[in-house]
């Protein structure tokens, strides 16, 4: 009983479970992919690491192997997005569950039927992503050989090994995430129509009503976001270091200035402007829930550049990285939009409100289209903003070309525009026509 309406559930929510599958796909391919490419770089030799030594912990991650590396980068990150990804399937299915346990259902049935949900669709994505995998080898040794490589990938056991467990510890991973929610989440907060993180609860400073102490603060992290251009002209060194401080003053920044002086903005313009008004305010509130994921994007796509550049490498550990950067580009802008939708399923409210307030169709998609645009053009912003930071390092030290910061502002671009389509897609979707009933 619980099997059929769990696969019942599947049919009825195609979009999210294709958005779930999806995720798990990219993530199966890239694993398949990276530890086959990481053994064939290294041809079998491991090397163990352990220092309590910040600059030979630094001279490790220059000339270390490569592979140990990137191994533990990778998995970590994919840990994270599956996340994100899980939390936002999960959520949308909130009202669901609630009706189950006010019917009865135990906290056992519940999880048994989240289990099989999330087991069917990976047995889909996974054998998928291995077979795209599969498919990308022969791609990516020709790549390698007009590069002038001595050594292609080729299939290695000790790497379907490594697959195999780390695939386990993901699935492993996302059994206690989809236990935590069953447990943790009761009816009254699964019927609940505001699902949000409490972040709209946050209270913020407004930048004029700062005492002198609060002002020197905010001139403090302005510096400490603006810190990778200040010393972008000083070469390579510790530019990512930069920018992973640069991104936590931006977070200040934002919270304690840029966001308050928004909201003034807003209100002044709420009746001579509503369309703008509304807009504005949702993009407030989806900066605020979102920012954790874009300063990840941030930090991973400089990290691996830094890879990718700083390094004196072989053609196969390049490629290695590159595979890598495309596809953590591709999960970390999934996980901005599923970090982002699962705010958005929350909303039923607030678009009700602005039906009953004379609010057309038109009207309504006019504030969906400008939030999500603005929102992702944010994004695309910000990270280029630090990007160029980290540009000119490299091409002062001769290690960039235009050429290399063309491709990779493009891998950043495209992945950015699909998940703005699939996001923009999903709250038409989810509220334009249920606004009106």
């Amino acid at each position: 009983m619980i099997g059929k309406d769990a696969i019942r559930s599947l049919k009825a929510s195609k979009s999210k479970a294709l958005f779930y599958c999806l995720t798990f796909y990219l993530t199966s391919t890239l694993m398949f992919l990276f530890f086959n490419m990481a053994e064939s770089a290294t041809q079998g030799k491991a090397e163990i690491f352990v220092t309590n030594n910040m600059v030979d912990l630094t001279k490790y991650i220059l000339n270390g192997n490569m592979g140990n590396i990137m191994m533990v980068f990778v998995v970590v990150m994919c840990s994270i997005d599956i996340v994100f990804t899980n939390d936002f399937y999960v959520r949308t299915k909130a009202k669901e569950l609630a009706i189950r346990l006010i019917s009865g259902a135990t906290y056992t049935q519940l999880l048994k039927y989240l289990l099989i949900q999330t087991f069917l669709m990976l047995v889909v994505a996974i054998p998928l992503g291995v077979l795209s995998g599969l498919a990308l080898i022969p791609l990516i040794n020709h790549i390698l050989i007009q590069q002038g490589s001595d050594f292609i990938i080729t299939i290695q056991s000790f790497a379907i090994v490594e697959y195999i467990s780390i695939t386990l510890f993901l699935v492993f991973w996302t059994t206690v995430l989809n236990a935590s929610f069953a447990y943790k989440n009761g009816a009254v907060l699964m019927l609940s129509d505001n699902m949000k993180t409490g972040a709209n609860k946050e209270k913020l400073m407004g930048f004029y009503s700062s005492s002198f102490t609060q002002i020197l603060a905010k001139i403090f992290w302005i510096f400490v976001a603006l810190l990778p251009i200040i010393f972008s002209n000083n070469g390579t060194g510790g530019i990512a270091v930069f920018v992973i401080a640069g991104c936590v003053g931006l977070d200040h920044v934002l919270k304690e200035i840029l966001l308050p002086l928004f909201s003034t903005f807003t209100r002044k313009r709420k009746m001579h402007k509503p369309v703008v008004a509304y807009a504005n305010g949702f993009l407030r509130q989806d900066i605020l829930v979102s920012g954790i994921t874009f300063y990840l994007l941030i930090a991973d796509v400089v990290v691996l550049i830094a890879m990718m550049f700083t390094r004196n490498d072989t053609p196969l550990e390049k490629m290695l990285v590159w595979v890598s950067f495309i596809f953590i580009v591709i999960l970390q802008s999934m996980a901005i939009m599923f970090r982002l939708e699962t705010d958005l399923s929350s909303r039923k409210r607030e678009f009700q409100i602005l039906d009953q307030t004379g609010f057309e169709e038109k009207q309504i998609r006019k504030v969906m289209n400008r939030e999500i645009t603005l929102f992702y053009g944010f994004v695309l912003f910000i990270t280029l903003f630090y990007l160029s930071a980290v540009y000119i390092a490299l091409i002062r030290a001769g290690l960039f070309t235009v050429m290399n910061a063309v491709v990779i502002t493009g891998v950043l671009v495209m992945a950015l525009l699909g998940v703005y389509i699939l996001t923009l897609s999903f709250y038409r979707n989810s509220f334009v026509k249920k606004a009106a009933l």
